[in-house]
């Protein structure tokens, strides 16, 4: 090194070497090096690895996020029934042919966000699950509904409360309340969402065809003449199918878009339940005196029945995924996706065929209660399932690939497997 030899030059004084001066050279040179050298691993590991700008999540979020749902809806109910003038006034907002203003975005935003946020990727991927996509659609949109016959008969007073009821077991799929759940249980929320959207796009010509089926001619609270099919098919053309296809789309053709809704997947999310929250407000806000004006026999029975609904959806795709075999994920996602009723789309066909706005405040009630009795049943069902699901450890199909890289024998760090290591389970 040039300072070395310079230090040793500066040690010769009048051709004589001091002692003392070449240990203390080598000394001062040995530390230049060692630190040279950590200055540079710290500058190249900093560079390799830069910090994560963006604040780790701290228990109480996580705890928050985990129960957002449960909460904006507790908090939309509140509201709604100590004071329900704004959300009265908010539902007063029309256009000709009664079209809710405000109500009609929601339901937009919600569905527009599903269209976003479903990776068109994923959704080839949850297609490789097609017995659990298969069944999800058979059982959300040809099997369920028919519990609609059983409701329509349940002495409730006024009737309208029934054709509220089925009106609920004829829609589709929840949307935004299956995937918080199914991100609850740590399920698989790409198959989730694939059933969300596809049981909603299909739905909107499942639905008239069903209501035609399960109403009779003149139920009550519905203009005369009963469920007009067409009309009832370019309302839910509007608010369902147009958004969820804009979103799509907007995410397959953009670049930035699909980045933003990669990387705000969250924020999202806490959009579209804050928007469901909002038509159960408005809602509710409009039904209020129906509400209060009912008998409590009719409530709870809409409640029981609810409870009912919910167990022996449960009950039947339970035993379907089981038969079916499905990996854990896929059987929460599956389970959860065909055991829903939307609510805000029920909203939505009660105010296209409702005869008056105090028949669609009370027809909306049993919708409403319906949809409450799954929200706050349901969550304590999405933390058990994360439980078996945490225990289990079996694999998606969609997903990681590691059951496939199991299946081909490919070993830690071998060329074809997607992850370095594969872990197997001895049943």
């Amino acid at each position: 090194m040039p300072h070395a030899a310079a230090g040793r030059r500066l040690g010769r004084f009048r051709g004589r070497r001091l002692a003392w001066v070449d240990p203390c050279v080598d000394l001062i040179d040995l530390g230049w090096r060692t630190g040279w050298r950590r200055l540079d691993r710290a500058l190249r590991s900093t560079q390799r690895k830069p910090a994560d700008p963006r604040p780790l999540p701290t228990p109480s979020s996580a705890h928050l996020f985990d129960n957002y749902l449960v909460l904006s809806f507790a908090a939309a109910i509140a509201l709604a029934l100590a004071w329900p003038t704004p959300g009265a006034a908010a539902m007063g907002w029309k256009l000709p042919g009664d079209v809710h203003i405000l109500e009609s975005v929601n339901v937009m935003a919600v569905f527009f966000t599903s269209g976003l946020c479903l990776h068109v990727g994923d959704a080839k991927r949850a297609l490789k699950c097609w017995p659990g996509v298969a069944w999800g659609m058979a059982s959300t949109l040809g099997i369920t509904p028919l519990l609609g016959f059983a409701a329509r008969l349940l002495p409730l007073d006024p009737p309208e409360l029934s054709t509220g009821l089925v009106v609920l077991c004829a829609v589709p799929t929840t949307l935004g309340i299956g995937i918080a759940l199914t991100s609850t249980a740590r399920g698989n929320v790409a198959l989730c969402t694939l059933l969300t959207v596809a049981t909603n796009l299909v739905g909107v010509f499942f639905v008239p065809l069903w209501l035609r089926a399960l109403l009779p001619a003149n139920p009550a609270g519905l203009r005369p003449g009963g469920v007009n099919v067409v009309g009832l098919l370019a309302r839910l053309s509007v608010t369902v199918l147009l958004p969820t296809v804009v979103g799509g789309a907007a995410r397959a053709t953009s670049p930035a878009v699909a980045r933003f809704a990669t990387h705000r997947k969250t924020a999202l999310s806490l959009f579209s339940t804050t928007n469901l929250a909002c038509v159960v407000w408005q809602s509710l806000s409009t039904a209020r005196s129906a509400l209060f004006a009912a008998p409590g026999s009719s409530v709870a029975i809409i409640v029981a029945a609810s409870l009912a609904m919910q167990a022996i959806y449960y009950t039947l795709n339970l035993a379907a995924v089981v038969a079916l075999r499905l990996p854990p994920k896929d059987a929460v996602a599956v389970a959860v996706a065909a055991s829903q009723k939307s609510a805000p789309v029920a909203v939505a066909v009660v105010a296209s065929v409702a005869a008056s706005t105090p028949a669609l405040g009370i027809m909306a009630v049993s919708a409403i209660i319906g949809q409450l009795t799954q929200v706050f049943t349901n969550q304590p069902v999405a933390l058990l399932a994360r439980k078996w699901t945490a225990r289990e450890g079996g694999e998606s199909v969609v997903g990681s690939g590691r059951a496939a890289a199991a299946k081909r024998g490919c070993g830690p760090r071998q060329r074809g497997c997607w992850w370095p290591t594969v872990q197997t389970r001895s049943r």
